[in-house]
C-alpha cells in the first residue's frame, strides 16, 4: 500500500480557487477613466479627471503633486483589486504623460497575498521631471506561488506637478509551455570553469548508480524508489535520504561526462551536476511524492514555502522545488515536520511533469578561508584614477563599479540597456587593475533589468563582457521571481 504524502488543503493547486481569466482581456476595471471615479480612490486626496486631457476617449485621471500632501513620498491612485492566478505571467501597461518639476510617477502593479500583505510591486519604467507628452509604459511580470490578488497602482515619488494617466490594463498572458528534450530540464549550460570541482566518477550495480562529484556522493535505487547524499568534504556524513513514490525504477544514462550525469525512465528523469546538486524532474501524467528524511541536524535552518535549508558548521544541505515561470504549475509541500537542528526531521513534495526539485550538499568544493580574509574588495561609484587604484591595490584583490559608470537619466542608469558613459575611462580601470592584480566587477542587474526576461539581460551582458573585458558581474536584488 502506498503511504499518501499527506498536503496543506490551502497550498493545493490555484485552479481550485479560482475560475481561469480569460487570456488577453483586461482585467482592470474602468482603466481609461470614462466611466467616472469607478473602481479607483486616491490616498487621501479627491480624484481628478480631466476632461482638457486625454489619449483617447474623453477622459484621463491627472494627479496633482507636492509638499502640501499628506504622504508627500508616495502618493497615488489605485485601482480595485484583481484576482491572481499563482505563477501567471501577467501584461501591464498604461499611457502616461508628465508635467513634473521634481520627484517621480511610477506605475506600478502591487502584488498581494491572502493576508493583505505585499508580495512585491511590479514595473520598471519612470517618469521624471519636464514636460513630457504621452508615452506608453508597458511590461510583464509573474507571480509568486503566494499571490491572491493584484492592484494597479499610478504612484507619485516626492514629486511637484501634474500627471495624467489613461487607459491602465493587466492582462493574462498564456501560460508557458512545458517542452523539454529529454534530459535538458535536468542539465544546465556552462561548467564550473576555475572552481576546483568536477564530476569524478558514476559507477553502476545491477539497477543502482553511485555518482561521486568532488564535494557529493549520490546513491541513486531507482527501482526501490530511494537515494542516499552523502557529503564528502569535511566530515564525510550522509546528510539526507529521499523515498520516490512512486519509484521510477530502472534508469537509462543519457549522459556522462565531467560536468553532469543524466539518467531517464518513463517516470523520472534525474541529473547530478558536477557541483554536487541533484535535480529530479518527474516525468508523464500523474505526480511523484517525494519524501525527504535528514540524516543530520543544523543550528542555521529555514523552512519557507517548500524550500529547506539545514546547516552546521561543517556543511549541510538544501533543496529547492521549481516550476517554470508563467506555466502555472505550483509545487505542492508537506509541512517541516521535526526539529531541523538534529536529525530526523521530515518534509515531502509532490510535483508534476515540469516542475523539479534541487536537492544539494555542501560544500561543494575546498575552500581557504584564510586566502578568503586576504581578498577584499572596493566599491565605488565613477571611474577611479589610476592613483586610487594603486593605492586600492596594496589591500585589496577586488573592485566593483556601481551604476554611475552607465549612461541614463538619474536615478535610473541601473534598469539598462547598459551603455557605458565613458567607455575609454571604463577600459582604462580594467587594463589598470590587470596590471595591479586586481579583478573589476561592474553592476548589472537582472532583477531591475528594462527587458524582463533572463535571455535579454544575458545576451546584454556577454556582449559587453566581450566589449570591455571586465572580469565579473555584481548586483544586488533578487533575480525576478525567484
Amino acid at each position: 500500500m502506498r503511504r499518501a504524502l499527506i498536503l496543506p488543503a490551502l497550498l493545493c493547486c490555484c485552479a481550485v480557487a479560482f475560475a481561469q481569466q480569460p487570456v488577453g482581456e483586461n482585467l482592470v476595471r474602468n482603466g481609461g477613466f470614462e466611466d467616472g471615479t469607478e473602481g479607483w480612490d486616491e490616498r487621501g486626496e479627491p480624484i481628478t479627471r480631466d476632461e482638457a486631457v486625454a489619449r483617447e476617449g474623453d477622459w484621463s485621471l491627472r494627479i496633482d503633486s507636492g509638499p502640501q500632501l499628506e504622504f508627500f513620498n508616495f502618493h497615488y491612485a489605485r485601482g480595485e483589486d484583481i484576482p491572481a492566478e499563482p505563477n501567471i505571467r501577467y501584461r501591464f501597461s498604461v499611457w502616461v504623460r508628465g508635467g513634473l518639476t521634481a520627484g517621480e510617477s511610477r506605475p506600478r502593479v502591487r502584488e498581494v497575498d491572502a493576508a493583505g500583505a505585499t508580495i512585491g510591486y511590479h514595473g520598471a519604467a519612470q517618469v521624471h521631471p519636464g514636460v513630457r507628452d504621452w508615452r506608453l509604459i508597458e511590461g510583464e511580470f509573474i507571480t509568486s506561488q503566494r499571490a491572491h490578488h493584484l492592484q494597479p497602482y499610478l504612484i507619485t515619488s516626492s514629486a511637484t506637478g501634474s500627471v495624467w494617466y489613461d487607459d491602465f490594463t493587466i492582462e493574462r498572458q498564456p501560460l508557458t509551455p512545458i517542452d523539454a528534450a529529454p534530459g535538458e530540464a535536468v542539465t544546465f549550460g556552462g561548467g564550473p570553469g576555475s572552481l576546483e570541482m568536477g564530476l569524478e566518477s558514476v559507477q553502476a550495480d545491477g539497477g543502482a548508480h553511485c555518482v561521486t562529484t568532488t564535494g557529493a556522493e549520490w546513491t541513486l535505487d531507482p527501482v526501490a524508489g530511494r537515494i542516499i547524499g552523502r557529503q564528502r568534504i569535511g566530515p564525510q556524513r550522509e546528510v539526507i535520504a529521499l523515498t520516490l513514490d512512486p519509484a521510477p525504477g530502472e534508469m537509462q544514462v543519457l549522459r556522462s561526462d565531467e560536468t553532469v550525469v543524466t539518467l531517464r525512465s518513463s517516470l523520472l528523469e534525474i541529473g547530478v551536476q558536477c557541483d554536487g546538486l541533484l535535480v529530479l524532474a518527474p516525468q508523464g501524467a500523474g505526480s511523484m511524492q517525494i519524501r525527504a528524511e535528514g540524516l543530520i541536524g543544523g543550528e542555521w535552518a529555514r523552512f519557507e514555502l517548500g524550500k529547506l535549508q539545514v546547516t552546521d558548521q561543517a556543511g549541510g544541505v538544501c533543496a529547492y522545488p521549481w516550476a517554470p515561470g508563467g506555466s502555472g504549475l505550483v509545487p505542492r509541500y508537506d509541512e517541516l515536520a521535526g526539529d531541523c537542528s538534529e536529525a530526523g526531521w521530515t518534509t515531502g513534495w509532490a510535483l508534476e511533469s515540469g516542475m523539479l526539485l534541487g536537492v544539494s550538499i555542501y560544500p561543494s568544493r575546498d575552500f581557504d578561508w584564510e586566502k578568503s580574509f586576504d581578498w577584499q574588495l572596493a566599491h565605488t561609484g565613477g571611474y577611479p584614477p589610476d592613483p586610487a587604484l594603486e593605492t586600492w591595490s596594496r589591500d585589496v584583490k577586488l573592485v566593483t563599479l556601481h551604476e554611475s559608470i552607465w549612461a541614463g537619466e538619474q536615478p535610473t542608469p541601473h534598469v539598462g540597456p547598459y551603455v557605458a558613459k565613458e567607455p575609454d575611462e571604463l577600459r582604462r580601470i580594467i587594463a589598470t587593475c590587470e596590471r595591479l592584480g586586481m579583478k573589476l566587477l561592474v553592476y548589472m542587474s537582472p532583477h531591475y533589468y528594462v527587458d524582463q526576461s533572463i535571455e535579454a539581460f544575458m545576451q546584454q551582458m556577454a556582449e559587453l563582457r566581450e566589449e570591455f573585458g571586465f572580469h565579473g558581474l555584481f548586483y544586488d536584488g533578487v533575480y525576478f521571481t525567484d
